[in-house]
Parts: structure tokens; sequence; C-alpha cells
């Protein structure tokens, strides 16, 4: 009997614990969606039943307000509809909802606690600063050379490919290709992937987005549990990934400070900088600092590249009149210029660019497949 009792109490205890946070918004006057114990309103992500962006979806439609309160777990979190809140959130009060919502600790996790994703304050503003410069106009004109030389590659290998077999797995295909584009622009690499089915950049690209039940658990623990990464002490991603990319940006840098003269234009031209100056702004940049930037150029660029270009795929498969639309303009594009370059690709191709963008659109590369 005591026994019972005390299990009742303790269950009280840890259930009121848990919802301790509920009245938040109600006491704030904000519409919100009433949440379940223990799970807030993501239970059915908890269940591995939806992906935690179909469920914000779901929940971002459910009320017809500026906003909508919801929990996740027994945090609170505001979903932001108003297009002139949102304004406010991104521009004009900027200053003060600058950090996100996402746990970041390098005493458990040295490398994503360095991604400007997680970073915060001062250490953000530096990183995009410095950032910013690789992706102007005039180095992505001068990436496309590189790309276009990756893109016959790429076609050569789907024409090896088909007379093997009539059906590709255009996933794997398009992730192939992403890993070697971002491979050579970023990093000055020639990953080999679509010549190696082997190849390391592809294994731990395929390694840092193995959504297996510890991985997603693991992940999501990050944006919604920071208590648990504190108790379990968990890394976003294996022992296999951090060995990978600290050894990637030790033998670049090292490269690149071996060959003064070599310069790419790329992450770690600014990294050797980094290196080089130690301290900015009263931040001083070490190791873990270098290895969280690499990082995260290859988890921004490989995953969505590849959803982009194998979702298009597919919606072209799908409507083969938008197919020939396309290669119509690309033919007249030809006609015209006789080659396409950065410039016809920029301009000269409002329909491709429409189609493009209709998939990002729609397709994300947190939707299930």
């Amino acid at each position: 009997m005591h026994s019972l009792l005390l299990l009742c109490i303790t269950f009280y205890v840890i259930y009121k614990y848990l919802t301790r946070n509920f009245d938040y918004w109600e006491q704030k006057n904000v519409p919100y969606i009433r949440p379940k114990p223990f799970f807030g309103n993501i239970c059915e992500v908890f269940f591995f039943r939806k992906q935690f962006a179909v469920q914000i979806a779901e929940l971002y439609h459910q009320i017809q307000d500026r906003m909508v309160g919801i929990f996740i777990l027994n945090q609170p979190f505001l979903i932001v509809k108003d297009p002139e809140i949102i304004k406010h959130v991104l521009v004009k009060d900027f200053d003060i909802f600058r950090n996100r919502s996402i746990y970041s600790n390098e005493n458990i996790d040295s490398l994503s606690a360095n991604f400007m994703f997680f970073a915060e304050a001062n250490k953000w503003k530096i990183l995009r600063t410095k950032a910013s410069p690789i992706f102007t106009s005039g180095k992505l004109k001068n990436m496309y050379g590189t790309v276009g030389s990756i893109v016959k590659k790429f076609v050569n290998y789907l024409t090896e490919e088909t007379v093997k077999t009539p059906i590709l797995d255009a996933r794997e295909v398009c992730a192939r290709y992403s890993m070697d584009v971002v491979a050579t622009t970023n990093f000055g690499v020639d990953a080999a992937c679509l010549k190696d089915k082997n190849a390391d950049f592809y294994l731990i690209g395929r390694r840092m987005f193995d959504f297996s039940y510890e991985n997603t658990i693991r992940q999501a623990a990050y944006f919604v549990a920071p208590f648990f990464i504190k108790f379990a002490k968990l890394q976003t991603f294996d022992r296999h990934v951090y060995n990978y990319i600290k050894h990637l940006t030790t033998s670049q840098i090292n490269f690149r400070e071996e060959n003064d003269n070599y310069r790419n234009g790329d992450i770690i031209d600014i990294l050797v900088e980094f290196k080089r100056r130690k301290v900015i702004n009263d931040m001083i940049f070490e190791n873990n600092f270098l290895f969280g930037q690499v990082g995260q150029v290859f988890f921004a660029g490989f995953e969505p590249l590849t959803v982009a270009l194998s979702f298009g795929l597919y919606e072209l498969a799908l409507n083969p009149e938008i197919q020939n639309r396309i290669k119509t303009e690309i033919i007249s594009a030809l006609q015209e210029h006789e080659k396409i370059d950065y410039e016809v690709t920029r301009n000269g191709l409002p329909y491709l660019d429409q189609v493009i963008k209709g998939t990002n659109l729609t397709k994300t590369f947190y939707i299930q497949e």
C-alpha cells in the first residue's frame, strides 16, 4: 500500500513539473493550442508518426491568427504568422531575437557548438561578416566554371549508368553530384563521389543525415530537450563524422599554409586567415572553431542541394510538359548566346528559375520523401 502511494505521489510530482509551463500562453493572452502532458504539441513526432516539420506545419494552420503559441515538451514556443511581426523579429528588432533556441555547449559538442547556425551574439556576427564575401555574385560567378566541369562528369556518369540499368536511384545520384560540388567549390577537394562508390566524402555525408532512431533522438534533443543533452552528454553526430571533419580541416589548412600562393576563394582561405590572426574583436579562433566552420558547410551544402535536385527530377518526371518547356527554353538560350554561362543562367532562363524556386518552396529537406 505504501509503495503504491509513493508511486502515485512520484507520478504526480513528475506530472506537475512537466506541465508547470502549460498556462504560459494563457497568462500572456496569446492564442495557443492546448498541449498534452509530457509531450506538449509534438506527440506524433515523439512516436515517429510524423516528421517535426510536418507537425509544425499542421500546428501553423490549426489557428487562424497572427501568431499561435505551442509547446514542445514543456517549453513554450511561438509560431509567428503575420509578415509585419516577422519583419520585426528578423530585421527591426533582430538584436533582441538574434539567438536561436538551440542548445549549444562546446564542452559536450565542440563541432556543432561552432556552427554559425548555433552561434550566439558576437560570435554569430563575426562569422556572418567573414563568411558573407564567399557568396557574393562575383565569387559565385567564379565558381560557375568549376560547377560546369562537375556537371559534365555528372552527365557522363548518367550516360554510363543508364547503359547498365534503366532505373537509377535519383536521390543517391544527386547526393553524389552534390558532394562533388560542395567538396570542390568549398574545400578545393576532388571528392570523386561520382567515380568512387565508397568515396569518403559521400559516406560521411550520409552518416551526417542518417535518420535512424538513435540519431533522430540525439539531434532533436538539441532543439527541444537541452536538459537531456546535459545529462547524457550526447553529441550531434557520431565519432566518425567528427574525426573526418577534423582531418579534412587540418589537411586543407596545412596545404594552403605550405602553398602560400594557392587561393581558391573558399571557406578554407577564410579559415587560414582566422588561424593566422587568432583573435578578431576579442574572439579567439581555436581549432574547434575551425572544425566547426568546415562541418557547417558540409552539413548545410550536402542535403539541401540533394533534396532540391532529387525532388526537382521527381516533379519533372511527373510533368513531361514542364520538361519540354524547360528544354525549349534552354535550346532558345543556346541559339541566342551560343553557351549557357553564369549571366544566362541567372537572367536568361526565367522558367527554369521558377521551377527551381517552386521545388524549394514545396519540398524541403525535413519533409519525408
